[in-house]
């Protein structure tokens, strides 16, 4: 996919310090393919960080292909986020910034919604009822049908649904009985840091959060 390849004796290789769109999500198709055609008749070297395999047995490396750096290319043209930064040591700013470019430049991942801007983030809850509560702040009713809720990891929360109107809140919980709850049995938002994605029915981005 876009952020894991397999080598011809089967090795699973995971890029690090990002992470691309899972199968079913926006823009999974378009990294996934992006990655296969970037690689292809390419010199490709890999490069190790602090940490060699993660807990899948996967290889975790900086793809170089022409000595060009495939992690860093990913984040600069939107089709992978910046992840885990904490347990890396190299490249960190080189990633911040190649992902403030694709975000400025609304490029893949970051193209904005036309309801950017009127969903915003009133509270986030991380311990007991672990929960998080948005608010819509345009003076209109914003039908929340098919729209995502996701962490950096990939927990989802699909809407059923539900028109949000003007300066009304709603929220959903990770682990309570709710009509808005991912029913999770653990906490999802991670108190080291985690980033939150809000997209409506087309995968554009509605809100985006990181702490």
């Amino acid at each position: 996919d876009g952020d894991t390849i397999k080598l011809e004796d089967g090795t699973k290789v995971r890029l690090l310090g990002i992470n691309a769109p899972e199968r079913g999500e926006f823009y999974y198709e378009e990294a996934k393919d992006f990655l296969q055609y970037f690689l292809k008749g390419k010199n490709i070297s890999l490069e190790r960080d602090t940490f060699d395999k993660d807990e899948y047995g996967r290889l975790l490396r900086y793809i170089l292909a022409d000595n060009e750096n495939v992690n860093l290319i990913l984040v600069k043209n939107g089709y992978a986020h910046t992840f885990e930064l904490q347990k890396i040591t190299k490249y960190k700013n080189e990633l911040l910034d190649a992902e403030k470019y694709a975000m400025s430049n609304e490029l893949g991942i970051w193209r904005r919604s036309n309801y950017y801007g009127c969903i915003v983030l009133k509270e986030l809850k991380q311990s007991g009822d672990e929960y998080i509560e948005f608010q819509n702040v345009c003076n209109i009713s914003i039908n929340l049908k098919k729209w995502s809720l996701d962490d950096e990891s990939h927990n989802r929360f699909l809407f059923p649904e539900y028109f949000l109107n003007y300066n009304k809140t709603v929220t959903v919980y990770t682990n309570k009985n709710e009509k808005f709850s991912f029913k999770k049995s653990y906490q999802i938002f991670n108190r080291e840091g985690d980033s939150i994605f809000l997209r409506d029915e087309n995968g554009l981005l509605v809100l985006f959060y990181r702490y």
